[in-house]
């Protein structure tokens, strides 16, 4: 490692960069969202959020074993021994539960994305603390910016190193989530400083991922669309994963949840608040369109998922346009501070349309009697 003087920067650089022992690290870039508008506000709103941000980050890294590496105003980096990238990746989702527990608690209203990378970064000591340049350090912090709020993506580096069967969040343990089901399938996207798509992996530590950033949603080059369009094809197959329509039997707003009757089913499906879309809470005897989850090792009662309401438009945007094929797939969001994500499979709109546009889904039954999805 080498270090730092005053106005010598060009030399420790150089230096290091010959260095054959540079050990590999895990990085974690985690950044406030909305950060600018938060200052607009004056040092009275601004100053105690980054201080509450700083505390939950630190003791995030205390329980890991990782280290602060340093503070940025409105982020931090945290670094890793490569041997814990599960653990960088558990203080990333500790990071994340806490400041949604403080939002639900109305204590802090803040919210972050966070990025992780697997790499040999540069290191320098400067005023008696150790820093990282690089590559890696660059890569965590694109995909932090290219993360939507309260994201956590970890690059392929980092998943093939982490341990994924010691990786834990609170919603997680309570769905009894297997190993593969904490992280989406192998996704790319084109950040800028880098001229070949960037391999990523979004972290599933709450109900559902929380996607891309819309100003890089059109960057997108890799999606798994293949594998999507496969699931989606094999939907008539399983009939557990079809569109179902049922009725809201109860609904409790002060704890989130309620329970929904299918047609035609004797047994109420649990619902929760972060699995709706579009709105916040089911009125008793609405009717709504769904996708069913059988129940849960343990659990008494099946799921709904994806709950929106029947006949009444939802915005969405689309994720997914394979050339040449008559359906799009749609990412719909929900309107709660940790917004629900999932793709809908609709028919290809009459216009030309391509990855980014806003459009409608609307939950209709076809002309053969079966719930379906249309565009508005």
């Amino acid at each position: 490692m080498s270090t730092a003087h005053q106005s010598d920067y060009f030399t420790l650089f150089r230096t290091a960069l010959d260095e054959n022992d540079r050990r590999s690290k895990v990085i974690v870039f985690a950044d406030i969202v909305g950060s600018t508008d938060m200052k607009a506000k004056g040092e009275v709103t601004w100053l105690p959020t980054v201080g509450k941000f700083y505390d939950v980050v630190g003791e995030a890294v205390s329980q890991t074993g990782g280290r602060v590496v340093k503070y940025l105003g409105d982020g931090a980096v945290l670094a890793f021994d490569d041997d814990k990238a599960a653990e960088a990746i558990n203080a990333a989702i500790l990071i994340q539960e806490s400041l949604e527990e403080l939002r639900h608690d109305n204590k802090l209203q803040c919210q972050c994305s966070i990025g992780v990378t697997t790499g040999r970064p540069v290191s320098f000591e400067i005023a008696g603390a150790t820093d990282f340049v690089g590559e890696s350090v660059d890569l965590a912090a694109r995909l932090c910016g290219a993360a939507n709020p309260n994201a956590v993506w970890a690059d392929a580096n980092t998943v093939s190193a982490a341990n994924m069967a010691r990786v834990r969040s609170r919603v997680g343990a309570a769905m009894r989530r297997g190993v593969a089901e904490y992280r989406t399938g192998e996704e790319s996207v084109r950040l800028k400083g880098f001229s070949d798509p960037v391999k990523y992996h979004e972290i599933i530590w709450s109900t559902t991922p929380f996607g891309v950033r819309n100003s890089v949603v059109t960057q997108i080059v890799n999606r798994e669309s293949d594998k999507v369009v496969a699931e989606a094809a094999n939907t008539s197959r399983d009939r557990s994963r079809e569109w179902q329509l049922g009725t809201v039997v109860s609904w409790s707003g002060d704890r989130g949840m309620g329970f929904v009757r299918a047609d035609g089913e004797k047994e109420d499906r649990f619902v929760l608040k972060h699995w709706l879309v579009g709105v916040d809470e089911l009125p008793r005897g609405q009717r709504v369109a769904f996708l069913g989850n059988t129940a849960a090792p343990g659990k008494k009662n099946a799921t709904a998922v994806r709950v929106m309401i029947f006949d009444q438009p939802t915005q969405g945007q689309i994720a997914v346009c394979p050339d040449g094929r008559d359906y799009v797939f749609v990412e719909v969001r929900d309107s709660n501070r940790t917004p629900n994500r999932g793709l809908i499979f609709c028919p290809r709109p009459a216009t030309e349309s391509k990855i980014g546009d806003w459009v409608s889904v609307v939950p209709i039954v076809d002309a053969s009697g079966r719930p379906a999805m249309r565009l508005g």
